[in-house]
């Protein structure tokens, strides 16, 4: 990462992803603030435990449960935003949970963005 705003994307669809299965990488080149924007949705034959099934993991961080849902005409996800701090270079993944449905595809974005700490919204 060169400038304050480089940024990191990876894009996925896995059907019936196992326990803990990566389902998207980011690695991130080293230390400093970022920007986590992660949409996470299921199509085909999902039952309820498909729903919130997926986790966004940052190294020292307890994992975050991003809200997913089934996909409807109307609704192909919802984009949810962490800020978080990297000690070092390392992976940021989102992973399943628990075990998708045999016939669940989840489809996951993950977009890293270095970020300038005074440019936190949040504080």
């Amino acid at each position: 990462m060169n400038s304050d705003f480089d940024t990191i994307e990876a894009f996925a669809s896995v059907t019936g992803p196992l326990a803990g299965a990566i389902l998207a990488t980011a690695v991130v080149a080293g230390a400093g603030y970022y920007r986590v924007d992660v949409t996470s949705y299921t199509s085909g034959t999902s039952t309820s435990a498909d729903s919130d099934n997926v986790a966004l993991n940052v190294p020292g961080d307890p994992a975050y449960v991003v809200p997913s849902q089934q996909a409807t005409a109307a609704n192909s996800g919802t984009e949810h935003t962490w800020f978080v701090t990297m000690e070092a270079a390392g992976n940021i993944t989102l992973t399943a949970i628990g075990a998708g449905g045999a016939a669940a595809v989840y489809h996951v974005a993950l977009k890293v963005t270095l970020w300038p700490r005074q440019a936190n919204p949040r504080g």
